[in-house]
């Protein structure tokens, strides 16, 4: 099949067509639903049948995938309450459509558009206050914090993305209100679900800094290599935000890298209410190589509806935006 195949509807045409379909998408998007959808029984069947022989209709397949979609969650409307996610932006699916018009490969070398990138990535920096460092864009939140974890590894246990951990013994220590991507992540760098340390919460439902000053020294004591500290800002349990300063104290005490998953509160730090919350960010960026006395390291993460990541390397880390971008 091809451009000029007549079985195609011209481009105009499909245009027409995705637009009434976007269209009647963010229409229903303020109105609340009693229930979900449900897929009907014939598209049901439909997305049964094996490979076709022949071309099939393409008006058709987008119709029917605006009706697998409507019938899919959908956090977007009003009096959905069980889940954090929302609809996407304007914005978001002009870009997208335009992106996807011109495929440009963003996963190698995008030439000008690694300009934008860059002004993507400072713009987010300057917004959320994370002193700017280096990054590039990332799928989502468990991309993000796995490769934050993989950066905190290669430093705590040096040669582990080569070799391996060599019989090392390393120890991640965080909320029991961490995300799950957090335990996911530790164990795809090796380190294995037994090292988590996930600790108690205070009266707000933060870490306790005082079990994470301690389960490192204990775990010192067995010859265990603290990794890194995660704290949340902002769990998607109930919003709570871990003390970042006296977690950053903890950190360069013990020179144990520092990594914030700002999730679903970071945006917070540029409100005057929520400031305070996030003021051991910048001290934790302080800690990275050249920062502080001795090079701790640090990263953070910030995912407002989706999240972000970072590419392991020795520098420090950060993740933001709604498509997935992270310092590294």
């Amino acid at each position: 099949m091809t451009a000029d195949d007549p079985a195609l509807p011209d481009r105009e045409a499909l245009l027409a067509l995705a637009v009434r379909e976007i269209t009647a998408a963010w229409a229903s998007f303020d109105r609340p639903r009693p229930k979900e959808a449900v897929l009907d029984e014939a598209l049901a069947q439909r997305l049964l049948d094996p490979l076709p022989e022949a071309p099939g209709d393409p008006a058709e397949a987008m119709h029917d995938a605006a009706r697998v979609l409507d019938a899919s969650i959908s956090p977007a409307r009003p009096l959905y309450l069980a889940y954090i996610g929302s609809t996407g932006l304007a914005t978001g699916a002009m870009a997208s459509a335009l992106a996807s018009t011109y495929d440009v490969n963003l996963a190698a070398d995008a030439a000008a558009g690694e300009f934008l990138d860059g002004q993507a990535l400072r713009w987010t920096a300057d917004f959320v206050g994370y002193p700017y460092a280096d990054g590039a864009f990332t799928s989502g939140g468990q991309v993000s914090n796995l490769t934050a974890l993989a950066a905190a590894r290669e430093q705590a246990l040096p040669g582990a993305r080569e070799r391996g951990l060599e019989g090392r013994r390393g120890a991640v220590y965080c909320s029991r209100e961490a995300h799950h991507s957090v335990t996911r992540a530790v164990e795809i760098t090796g380190l294995g679900t037994a090292s988590v340390r996930a600790l108690e919460i205070d009266g707000d439902r933060r870490v306790r800094p005082e079990l994470v000053d301690a389960a490192i020294a204990a775990d010192r004591a067995e010859g265990i290599t603290p990794v890194a500290i995660v704290a949340t800002a902002g769990t998607t349990l109930t919003g709570s935000v871990d003390p970042l300063a006296a977690l950053a104290d903890v950190a360069e005490r013990h020179g144990v890298w520092l990594h914030v998953d700002g999730a679903y509160g970071l945006p917070a730090a540029r409100t005057a209410a929520g400031a305070p919350l996030f003021a051991g960010l910048e001290r934790a960026e302080q800690r990275r190589p050249g920062g502080g006395a001795r090079g701790r390291r640090a990263s953070a993460t910030v995912r407002p509806t989706c999240c972000i990541a970072a590419t392991p390397t020795t520098r420090s880390t950060a993740r933001w935006s709604t498509r997935g971008r992270s310092t590294r």
